[in-house]
C-alpha cells in the first residue's frame, strides 16, 4: 500500500489490471515483489498486518461457518512475533517449507528459520510441512505425477504424512483455459494413482490433520 500511495508507475499499472505478482523495485530493501504479504518489517507495519489478519480470520469463519484452526504465510515468510497473534487467535497448526525466512522487526534484516514435521513452539503450536510438490503450471510438459507419487512414497517410507504444495493458479482459467484443464487432468491422474498403489490411503484437509496427529495439541 505504500508503493501504490507513493505512484511507484509499475505497481500503479499493476494495480489497474488487477494483478501484484510482478518482479519490481519496491521501497523495501529486502523485498523484490509483493507476493510475501506477511512480510512486515516495522512494529507499525505488523500493527497493520495484525488487523489484515484477524479480518481475514473473521471472513473465513463467517464464510464456512467455524474458525480457521491452521495457518499458513504466503511465501513462508512471516515474522516470530506473528506466532504469539496467531495463538490468541487459537491456531492450532502452522504450514510451512523446511525453511522459513523471519523478517527482523525495526531492524531491515531477516533471519533463515528450520522447522520439522511436528514440531512445537513455545505456544504449543505445531508446525506441518509441504513435502510434495504438484505445480503443473511451472512446467506442463514435465511428469509430476511420477514426481508427486515419488515424493509420497519417501513421506510414507518415514511414517510421515504426504502435504502436497499446490497452488490454485494451477486449476484456475483466468489467465489460460488450457492450463487449467492440463492441470486438472493431472490432478486426477495422481488421485487415482495414489488410490491404486496406496489403497488406504485418507484425505484430509490441513486442520483435520492436525487433530489426527495432535489430538491434545491446545494453544
Amino acid at each position: 500500500m505504500r508503493d501504490l500511495k507513493s505512484n511507484f508507475t509499475t505497481v500503479r499499472k499493476a494495480f489497474k489490471y488487477h494483478f501484484f505478482a510482478q518482479n519490481v523495485v519496491t521501497s523495501s530493501a529486502l523485498q523484490k515483489h509483493y507476493l510475501a504479504a506477511y512480510a512486515a518489517e516495522t512494529d507499525a507495519e505488523f500493527l497493520v498486518l495484525k488487523d489484515i489478519i484477524a479480518d481475514g480470520l473473521n471472513l473465513f469463519q463467517s464464510f464456512f461457518g467455524f474458525r480457521s484452526e491452521s495457518f499458513i504465510a504466503a511465501n513462508y515468510v512471516w515474522p516470530q512475533e506473528l506466532e504469539s497473534f496467531l495463538a490468541n487467535k487459537k491456531i492450532r497448526f502452522i504450514q510451512s517449507q523446511r525453511g522459513q525466512i523471519a523478517p527482523v522487526l525495526n531492524l531491515n534484516k531477516r533471519k533463515n528459520l528450520y522447522h520439522y514435521f511436528g514440531q512445537k513452539n513455545k505456544y504449543n503450536q505445531r508446525f506441518f510441512l509441504r513435502n510434495v510438490l504438484f505445480e503443473p503450471y511451472i512446467n506442463q510438459d514435465y511428469d509430476w505425477v511420477d514426481a508427486a507419487l515419488k515424493e509420497i512414497g519417501n513421506a510414507f517410507l518415514f511414517n510421515q504424512p504426504a502435504i502436497i504444495c499446490s497452488h490454485r493458479i494451477n486449476y484456475v482459467s483466468g489467465m489460460s483455459v488450457e492450463n487449467r484443464d492440463k492441470s486438472l487432468f493431472k490432478l486426477r491422474s495422481l488421485l487415482k494413482a495414489a488410490l491404486k498403489k496406496w489403497p488406504d490411503v485418507r484425505f484430509m484437509s490441513s486442520d483435520q490433520l492436525g487433530r489426527h496427529c495432535f489430538p491434545s495439541s491446545t494453544v
